[in-house]
């Protein structure tokens, strides 16, 4: 069987869809598919949840168009599907997010609040399973969790400068190769980032504001 193929982006161009995104679960199941085509019931066992409970989220996703099916099989009689991420990125159009309108202002709100969910809950999940694979015979390694917040005011020519540098340090990371050689030993290694202008109100627009 040739190797499914995928489009390089997805771009989410509707509420309908960006709506889909706002859940923690459907975020965690989006990162479980991307690096490799998986079936649900393999994404269940990653999350530590019953397959039962991820078929109404599969089934969103796929009807619109964010996840696909790339190869069906047989089990013990049963067909059984596999899944992959349509696109290798995800961006959403930034029109959504216009804040002339109620409804586009709240999906932002709830697709940060579920990316950031997913982010910990994926974390916490982490770290208990680390703790069950030791209590249970896996031979303990070196666990380096690296969090941090920093705020500072800086130039914007120095903020450009560093977005870049972040991209560029994300799309190398993003072309690292998920197959060990030589025996190479390897690890799932999660990684969020959260790189923006931090705009605060103006106190003469105080007032505008609370009318």
């Amino acid at each position: 069987m040739d190797k499914p193929t995928r489009d390089p982006l997805f771009k989410v161009e509707d509420l309908d869809t960006l709506k889909v995104l706002t859940d923690p679960l459907r975020i965690q199941i989006m990162a479980v598919l991307d690096p490799e085509p998986c079936t649900i019931n393999y994404v269940a066992e990653r999350l530590g949840l019953s397959s039962s409970r991820l078929y109404y989220h599969f089934n969103l996703l796929e009807s619109h168009g964010l996840i696909q099916v790339v190869e069906t099989r047989m089990v013990n009689n049963i067909v059984e599907k596999v899944f992959w991420t349509s696109s290798e990125e995800l961006t959403v159009d930034s029109d959504l997010f216009k804040y002339s309108s109620d409804e586009g202002s709240e999906y932002l709100s709830r697709l940060v609040i579920s990316t950031l969910d997913s982010v910990r809950e994926d974390m916490i999940r982490s770290l208990e399973a680390e703790k069950f694979n030791y209590d249970h015979g896996e031979e303990k390694k070196q666990s380096l969790l690296l969090m941090s917040k920093v705020q500072k005011r800086i130039r914007t020519e120095d903020y450009l400068a560093y977005q870049k540098k972040l991209s560029a340090l994300l799309e190398e990371y993003g072309d690292l190769p998920e197959t060990g050689e030589d025996g190479a030993e390897m690890v799932t290694v999660s990684l969020a980032c959260f790189f923006y202008p931090s705009h605060y109100y103006n106190d003469e627009h105080q007032e505008d504001k609370k009318e």
